[in-house]
């Protein structure tokens, strides 16, 4: 294929195709760039079944009560459940930039499918979180200075300081939601306090700039704030918070960024997302659109989609793809720029901003989005729901003694105790129960009393199970061990010996293990049966 250069006058003419396209973006955002829900009082604590940790509250930490308005499913008054054991989890709400409390007044009214009619939820952002069984909200509300960088004392070092108090004041690990710069004073946070971090299951973003935010193409940024000046019901005060620090140092590039720490290990992070595709048809001098054109892909308008996925856990995101003429759409622009520049301030009703899923200031209005970050925090809650049992294992060996989970779910777990307790009259079997093999592993043979037996002689076959236990550093090669007598052919069954399944590469050497096996004699099948090992919890 041939290629040759495009005319100079060609290619200044998409320059300015693309910067027209995005000065057209820019204003029709104007007003949801800028607007935040002012966001009522929250609601006082409602009630002594709900700890609001007063000991913690205070300097921009509020426990959220339960608005009235907010109400169960059946139109009833909703009340706080706690956690099997009777305990809480504190969740931390962060805002943004120049954002407040009132972030998490929203209600969830929008949706990616654009066929869907969802409506609008009959309980608020917080209301949906304090529905869920063990969950105590607080709100962290910097909006005092919330144009200020994140290190500012108010903000990341103030957060860290109340994320250690609710961990300690409810004896549980805290979960943390932030919009958009609230991640980056989470951040911060774990960089003044690493502790801080180790008391934090996970941290849920939604639009966070982690690499920073910004439109960064043609000069659009700047139209952007320089309209913003304009739309804001306050130019005065939009003016000095363009000034500000936050601002400055949000920009992709900035050294502010640079010196934030990135995500520790140890909490789990899960970035919520927009990602907005807009498609602009080119256009001659005189005829209408000509064929292709240019797709320019904005995030969620203020943040790229690179930006709030960096360095994430789990991603979850909605996509909104939009194609615009420029010929269709000058008149209606020029018809919206009027409104925003108007007296009255007026809302502008354009499909990406006001009602877009994906723009940035909705994200928390987002079903999809809402029903993901509700999914984390109820898997979150339900680990820890498992009642701590204050049980006998004097019947139990030493080896075998604790809880036993799988790796591959670790809610879903055992202990011997819990089944002498749940099967009485089970019990461990003397012939060859406790036997050191020549691998250095330990074979143990259990009998549930199912109903079935009268003494461990008559343990049949059904209610016998053999567990191995490997001590850290004992290695396990299924395949060594079952070695095949013939090669497979056609099938993995056609063959003797072998493993199948096999899950070898599972047994972490450096911790204890327990594995069932599956109850067969080899000569009864073809293959090994392998068993996915328990480690101790």
């Amino acid at each position: 294929m041939t290629t040759r250069a495009m005319p100079i006058e060609r290619r200044g003419g998409r320059r300015v195709v693309l910067f027209a396209a995005l000065l057209v973006v820019a204003v029709v955002l104007l007003t949801a760039v800028v607007a935040r829900p002012a966001g009522a009082a929250p609601a006082g604590p409602d009630g002594a079944d709900d700890p609001g940790a007063p000991e913690c509250t205070g300097s921009g930490l509020t426990h959220a009560g339960i608005d009235p308005a907010d109400t169960a499913n059946d139109g009833s008054a909703l009340t706080h459940v706690p956690l099997q054991d009777g305990s809480f989890v504190p969740v931390v709400l962060v805002h943004g930039w120049r954002g407040s409390v009132g972030t998490w007044d929203l209600h969830m009214d929008l949706s990616e499918n654009a066929t869907a009619e969802p409506g609008t939820s009959h309980r608020s952002f917080v209301g949906n979180l304090q529905d869920v069984p063990g969950v105590s909200v607080f709100t962290f509300d910097y909006s005092s200075v919330n144009t200020s960088w994140v290190t500012a004392p108010a903000i990341g070092p103030t957060l860290a300081t109340h994320i250690a108090c609710l961990h300690d004041a409810f004896g549980q690990d805290v979960i943390v939601i932030a919009h958009s710069m609230g991640g980056l004073a989470t951040r911060q946070a774990f960089a003044e306090a690493p502790e801080a971090a180790e008391m934090v299951s996970q941290v849920i973003t939604y639009g966070t700039p982690n690499t920073g935010s910004d439109l960064a193409a043609g000069g659009v940024t700047t139209a952007v704030a320089l309209l913003a000046v304009n739309a804001a019901p306050d130019p005065d005060r939009t003016i000095r918070d363009l000034a500000g620090d936050a601002a400055v140092d949000l920009a992709t590039g900035s050294q502010a960024l640079a010196e934030l720490p990135d995500w520790p290990d140890g909490p789990a992070v899960h970035a919520l997302y927009g990602d907005t595709s807009i498609e602009i048809p080119t256009m001659g001098l005189l005829a209408g659109p000509r064929p292709g054109g240019i797709t320019v892909e904005m995030g969620d308008m203020i943040v790229p989609t690179s930006s709030a996925t960096a360095g994430a856990s789990t991603t979850d995101g909605v996509t909104c793809d939009y194609s615009y003429s420029l010929t269709r759409r000058a008149g209606e622009a020029v018809e919206e720029l009027f409104q925003v520049l108007g007296t009255d301030r007026t809302r502008a009703g354009n499909p990406i901003g006001a009602r877009a899923p994906c723009f940035h200031g909705n994200l928390m209005r987002t079903l999809e989005l809402h029903n993901a970050m509700l999914g984390y925090v109820v898997d979150d809650l339900e680990a820890r729901a498992v009642p701590s049992l204050d049980l006998d294992e004097s019947a139990v060996p030493d080896d075998l003694r604790g809880q036993w989970c799988y790796r591959s779910n670790p809610d879903d777990c055992f202990s011997f105790a819990e089944q002498l307790v749940e099967h009485p009259g089970s019990l461990f079997l003397d012939s060859g129960s406790g036997e050191v093999r020549s691998d250095g592993s330990v074979a143990y043979g259990f009998c549930f009393d199912l109903g079935t037996f009268t003494d461990p002689d008559g343990c049949a076959r059904a209610n016998l199970s053999g567990y191995t236990f490997f001590p850290a550093g004992v290695p396990w090669d299924c395949e060594a061990a079952n070695p095949r007598t013939k090669a497979p052919e056609s099938s993995p069954w056609e063959y003797e010996g072998g493993c199948n399944p096999d899950f070898s590469d599972q047994h972490d050497l450096a911790e204890d293990r327990l594995v069932r096996w599956a109850n067969h004699p080899f000569d009864e099948d073809l293959s090994f049966h392998d068993a996915e090992p328990w480690y101790r919890r």
